[in-house]
């Protein structure tokens, strides 16, 4: 069953959400309704490699020419005394007031 549209009201939504959101993840919609008409969709996110080749396509994105190691780009701390970017921040909105 994916590909579907599947109508619910919103009280059988809300009391099987769990379910429905099942369906989604099959690659499913689900058509909300309340009172018999519709009033809303749950539709799976696109996938995020389809996202990508999108962006891609369009000039609005680049890959990086490197694989980037984020192990060690979270492993940096700041030189001792720096000043904290949250700080830095707070003192650049105070000067705007």
């Amino acid at each position: 069953m994916s590909d579907e549209v599947v109508s619910v009201g919103v009280r059988e939504l809300r009391d099987r959400l769990a379910h429905y959101l099942e369906l989604v993840q099959a690659g499913n919609t689900v058509e909300i309704t309340e009172r018999g008409r519709p009033v809303a969709q749950l539709t799976a996110l696109p996938h995020e490699r389809v996202v990508t080749d999108r962006l891609i396509a369009e000039g609005r994105m680049k890959l990086p020419e490197v694989e980037i190691d984020w192990a060690a780009w979270h492993a940096l701390r700041p030189e001792p005394g720096a000043p904290v970017p949250s700080e830095v921040l707070a003192e650049l909105r105070a000067d705007e007031r």
